[in-house]
């Protein structure tokens, strides 16, 4: 079947490969060509899908396991059914089985245990809805690549054949299979009642998943046979033998799980997760013996109030379960409190007053006596739930404690910063790491990074230290901190150590997540940022860092909720957790606020505190509030003027650095910005995750010396150009070059996208390594840009030939040129509405193409799908390029329903009505700039947001007229305008695309003083929008533009 499947259709999904074969069927790896994301695709075997009984039985239960919907149980999509040919289709996961990772001596037990109560918890998941899963062995279990765990083929072993099938699964020497009464599973695994033919239920399972710890435990497994037979006798009559160097609740749980007598065992997943997670325990997982022990006491009570007692039993144990998810701290019960390495104690009291209560707590040093911290929780019992109060006083505390900003954490660090580098161990270089992240300076940086490297010399597997390593060398890249070369693919390359080592390390996904965003691989930030959040929760550094991630991502609503928590978790927090709320508030033109937000950083050392205050401060027209900060920032940064652009583009999108830009010119700082130039209004970027993620990919193939063509196409309005400029900034961000390049609808001389290319060379390139790059061929190129000619006079006169090796020299020249700078740094180059572009600029274009191969340079292209008349220049070109395999296509289409929500959520600042999200979508179907014109135009007409700036609570969809078409949108936005500006823009529209200042000046009839009062005033957002390139009166010949959007 293998042969008649790969490449194949069926219904929408096309069979890429085959992945694997077993006696279940065939799998295969295949697209769905809908949702445009890879599947896994099972065939069932011929002899099931004949049989009409056993076929409705499967789909039944097939449909009962995807209702588990359990995150570690792989998802069932559907089951389906394509000319005869009955298959599924599931959730793809990338990674590993659980048999490839099971090394000669076991695994270490943190992964042994994370990989357990994964285990645990999913058939936790499936025994409560009465399926078992009978084949429960290793190869059956997949570990992803971003650290999830899925335990594969849920209840399908039920459905084994009817009769012995040879041949169909490459397990068949240790798997046995009988007729009626049959029995079903890997003979390693089965539990004796499934041997002998006997009723099977969950603690069949439980026996199966005995074997396979005792195998990760030790490398071994716990029966054996020189023969199936003796295999199968091995597992009926032997007791295999307490592991030594296991923890004694370990050995106890497997004796339980391999108990014969299936009463014996735990009855079910439930009751093996609850012993495992117990297993999880401090007593368990002790840390190494260089880290401070911390007890917490019962929380004294009033004796005979049973209320009290237990409310302080229980927050006394979730306050433990909290501090044990820091792995800097090593946590003792109560009843192991005379263990003589004890040095700190939280302890207290609970009172009770009417329906009230207060939990007093402190922190204390038991060495010194001294107490480091004390606090207290008043909370009214009458009005809310018992438990929710627990949590949260126990959030507060563990938090305030223990995490990045904990007050034991900064007293631990105080001590180590007090002993010489070369003698820190690895668990100490992380205390230090905290002292960093508190900070945030270069000279701690380097010292920091070098006691890491030193310490992990020597202690190669200390998993946190290879987390914390990577989050500083992440700082190189995104701070400049004394960089090296290659600093992200070191930041990732720790961080996956990290994660090898302890996969249950909260810090090792912290350094993951963290990886994967500054390399802008969203798709890989998304699952392992939640990673984070899952395996500690109660940490205010690590929930914040994904919250500014996310914000900074597009998804401010999500982000800054995050951030709401950190600072919740624990007041002592960082400063820079206010910085979301700063740029939020600023993107929206809500300049109070967010200088409001900005003053609470506090954070005088750190460079951006004064970006923040000085755009802030700029755009209020506090002018020298406004200088004083830059100078503050040049204080620290001596050369930001002409960095500013690059740094920013590390960590925000397009529209919030055109807007931080515009903000420090207006401060005073020259960033090559016009004051005034980010008047125009962008919509925020969502719903582009996968094509992100695409143009991501060929950005990493570039930067190792293969360059791309890709041409994004799609309807006008539908976010070609931005998604490219997102890229650009990526890029940027990267430390590549980035070059644009337009065609224009009306009659424009040749070449006119590659001259754009070729001006912004001159004006970012230096003259010395322009020149160098031009080389013999400058006489060629300045044909183009005469400028040259003006820059350089040592450009000879080009040589006289024929037209057709004229043109031909100056396709090599040009060529050269791309080849030159390229090698020095990679190339990203935007050729913007190719559908547009004249004949020799595709010429040329298809002339580089050739060479791309071997060339750092990535080509970008955009075109309207709509706008392909066949036989224009660039359909020819085009179809010449995807048939030669040249290029690559890329459709970009409207936006879904959620991705609209989305963006109304984002323009708006909050959660729009359903109806509203419905109503729009339906109107615009999803083409994301009719949406961002009609959100404009009903909030212009004051019909959706109140005077806070929030979604009107009393908002009726069916009352909003939202215009029939984009054209009719944008007209009445037009009639807003005042008298005089519709006469600048008519005037500017007739000379053209491009224009001189003075002369659509002259055209509109207006005095200078009317005329750029117009200028700066017109409403933002029109269908073309108005970009200034200097709109100051100190060049002779201020130019203009518009561009579509």
């Amino acid at each position: 079947m293998k042969e008649a499947l790969v490449g194949a259709e069926l219904n929408h999904y096309k069979v890429i490969a085959q992945l694997g074969k077993g006696g279940m069927g065939e799998v295969y790896l295949a697209e769905d060509t809908r949702l445009r994301r890879k599947i896994a695709l099972k065939v069932l075997p011929t002899e099931m899908a004949e049989d009409p009984d056993r076929l409705a039985r499967f789909r039944r239960e097939a449909i009962a396991i995807a209702a588990l919907n359990h995150p570690n149980i792989v998802t069932i999509h559907s089951v389906e059914e394509s000319n005869g040919v009955h298959f599924l289709t599931m959730e793809l996961v990338v990674g590993k089985p659980l048999s490839e990772l099971i090394g000669k001596d076991g695994m270490s037990l943190s992964k042994l245990l994370e990989i357990a109560t994964a285990m645990a918890g999913a058939l936790s998941a499936a025994h409560t809805k009465g399926i078992t899963h009978r084949d429960l062995k290793p190869p059956n279990v997949m570990v992803a690549d971003d650290g999830g765990i899925k335990v594969l083929d849920f209840g399908l072993a039920k459905f084994a054949p009817s009769s012995t099938a040879v041949g169909l699964d490459s397990e068949l020497s240790t798997e046995v299979r009988t007729r009626e009464g049959m029995i079903v599973g890997t003979v390693p695994y089965m539990s004796p009642e499934q041997i002998q033919g006997g009723a099977v239920d969950p603690r069949s399972d439980i026996f199966s998943l005995g074997v396979m710890l005792y195998e990760m435990a030790s490398g071994r497994r716990p029966f054996t046979g020189d023969s199936a037979i003796a295999l199968l006798s091995s597992i009926l009559k032997d007791d295999p033998a307490p592991l030594d160097g296991l923890p004694e609740r370990l050995n106890a749980i497997l004796e339980r799980c391999l108990a014969k007598d299936p009463a014996a065992r735990f009855q079910n997943g439930e009751e093996f997760l609850a012993a495992i997670s117990a297993a999880r325990a401090p007593e368990v997982t002790v840390a190494g013996s260089d880290t401070p022990w911390i007890v917490v006491r019962p929380f004294k009570t009033r004796s005979g109030d049973d209320e009290l007692s237990s409310f302080s039993e229980g927050l006394t144990e979730d306050i433990t379960a909290g501090l044990s998810r820091f792995t800097h701290l090593s946590v003792l019960t109560d009843r192991s409190a005379s263990h003589p390495s004890e040095s700190y104690a939280v302890e207290g009291s609970i009172r009770k007053a009417a329906s009230s209560i207060r939990v007093s707590v402190k922190l204390l040093d038991k060495k010194s006596g001294a107490h480091l911290w004390a606090d207290h929780f008043d909370r009214d019992m009458s009005t809310g739930d018992i438990f929710a109060a627990r949590d949260e006083i126990a959030d507060r505390i563990v938090a305030t404690v223990a995490d990045t900003y904990g007050v034991l954490t900064r007293s631990l660090v105080a001590l180590v910063k007090a002993k010489p580098i070369e003698a820190l161990s690895a668990s100490e270089c992380v205390l230090r790491w905290f002292g960093f992240v508190q900070i945030v300076r270069p000279d701690e940086h380097a010292e920091v990074r070098e006691a890491l490297e030193n310490a992990l010399e020597r202690e190669p597997e200390h998993a946190d230290a290879w987390a914390c390593l990577s989050l500083l060398y992440v700082e190189e890249y995104r701070h400049n901190y004394n960089p090296r070369p290659d600093p992200l693919e070191r930041t990732l390359k720790a961080a996956r150590r990290s994660v090898e080592l302890d996969a249950t390390s909260p810090l090792a996904h912290l350094a993951l997540a963290t990886a994967h965003w500054h390399r802008r691989e969203l798709s890989a930030f998304r699952p392992a940022g939640e990673r984070v959040l899952t395996l500690n929760p109660r940490d205010s550094n690590s929930i914040a860092f994904i919250g500014v991630f996310t914000s900074y991502s597009g998804d401010w609503a999500r982000g800054k909720a995050l951030m709401a928590r950190a600072m919740a978790l624990n007041p002592h927090h960082g400063g820079w957790f206010h910085f979301p709320f700063v740029w939020d508030h600023y993107l929206k033109g809500k300049y109070n606020e967010a200088l409001e937000a900005a003053e609470k950083v506090n954070l005088p050392m750190y460079y951006q505190t004064h970006i923040a205050l000085a755009v802030t401060n700029a755009q209020l027209e506090r002018t020298e509030a406004a200088r004083k900060h830059v100078e503050n920032l040049l204080e620290l940064v001596p050369d930001y003027a002409g960095t500013a652009r690059s740094d920013l583009s590390k960590w925000y999108g397009e529209e919030l650095v055109e807007h931080l830009l515009e903000g420090l010119a207006k401060a005073g700082l020259d960033v090559g910005v016009a004051v005034g130039a980010h008047d125009v209004e962008r919509r925020p970027f969502v719903g582009r995750e996968a094509e992100q993620d695409q143009l991501v990919t060929a950005l990493h193939s570039v930067a190792k010396g293969n360059g791309r063509l890709v041409l994004i196409g799609g309807e006008p309005g539908v976010g070609k150009t931005r998604l490219a400029h997102e890229l650009m900034a990526t890029a940027r961000a990267r430390g590549m070059r980035a070059f644009t390049g337009n065609s224009y609808e009306e009659g424009a001389a040749p070449f006119i996208p590659i001259i754009e290319i070729l001006e912004q060379m001159m004006r970012d390139v230096s003259a010395e390594t322009l020149r160098d790059a031009l080389g013999d061929g400058a006489p060629e190129v300045a044909k183009l840009v005469p400028e040259l000619r003006r820059a350089y006079t040592n450009i000879p006169e080009p040589i006289e030939l024929p037209p057709e090796q004229q043109r031909r020299a100056l396709f090599n020249a040009t060529l050269d040129l791309f080849q030159a700078l390229s090698a020095k740094t990679p190339i990203v180059m935007l050729l913007d509405d190719l559908h547009w572009a004249d004949e020799s600029s595709l010429a040329l274009l298809q002339h580089v193409t050739q060479q791309l191969e071997n060339l750092p340079l990535l080509i970008i292209g955009t075109y309207r799908d709509v706008a392909l008349d066949v036989g224009k220049p660039f359909e020819k070109a085009m179809a010449t390029l995807v048939r030669q395999k040249l290029a690559e296509r890329l459709p970009l289409k409207r936006l879904p329903e959620g991705a609209v929500a989305e963006l109304l959520a984002a323009l708006g600042g909050a959660e729009p009505p359903e109806a509203l999200v419905h109503l729009i979508f339906e109107g615009t179907e999803g083409n994301p700039f009719f949406v961002s014109e009609v959100f404009l135009h009903l909030k212009e007409e004051g019909k959706l947001l109140d005077d806070g700036g929030a979604f009107r609570v009393d908002l009726n969809a069916d009352d909003l007229d939202v215009p029939e078409g984009v054209r009719l949108v944008i007209g009445r936005r037009l009639k807003r305008l005042s008298e005089n500006t519709p006469k600048v823009l008519t005037a500017a529209a007739v000379v053209g695309r491009r224009f001189e200042l003075r002369l659509v000046e002259a055209l509109s009839d207006l005095d200078e003083d009317a005329f750029l009062t117009r200028l700066k005033k017109r409403k933002p957002r029109s269908s073309s929008s108005l970009k200034q390139a200097d709109a100051t009166r100190a060049t002779p010949s201020p130019t203009s533009s518009f561009v579509t959007r």
